[in-house]
């Protein structure tokens, strides 16, 4: 089903619906390339085009090398990023990244259970 492009922006939606402090929701293959994506209806983009395919491209090898440490870590849950005028949170489903950016006031536990409810989406 991960495959689907369709399904996985039908999935973008649903996920953008899950808390009005999300501000985008995209899925990004391993090579940091965009599959879907959505951002919520009224929100400007901080990212020019160009930015958000180097931002992807970083996530992406980020993510690659938190899998070389899940023998002595753990699987990797998600990463959380504070930054001055936004949040996100990135995680691994199945071959896909999903990564989710929020308004920068949203507290840990409302991202945290973004990404618990976007994984049950996913099932």
């Amino acid at each position: 089903m991960l495959d689907d492009t369709a399904k996985l922006k039908e999935l973008c939606s649903k996920v953008l619906e899950l808390d009005s402090k999300i501000r985008y929701v995209g899925i990004i293959n391993s090579y940091g390339k965009t599959i879907t994506g959505k951002i919520k209806k009224g929100v400007k983009p901080l990212f020019k085009s160009e930015d958000a395919m180097n931002e992807f491209f970083i996530t992406a090898i980020r993510e690659m090398l938190r899998k070389t440490f899940e023998n002595s870590l753990g699987k990797h849950i998600l990463t959380l990023t504070i930054h001055e005028n936004v949040n996100s949170i990135v995680f691994s489903i199945d071959k896909n990244i999903v990564y989710i950016t929020f308004e920068k006031d949203s507290t840990f536990e409302e991202m945290f259970n973004v990404a618990k409810k976007t994984k049950e989406l996913f099932r």
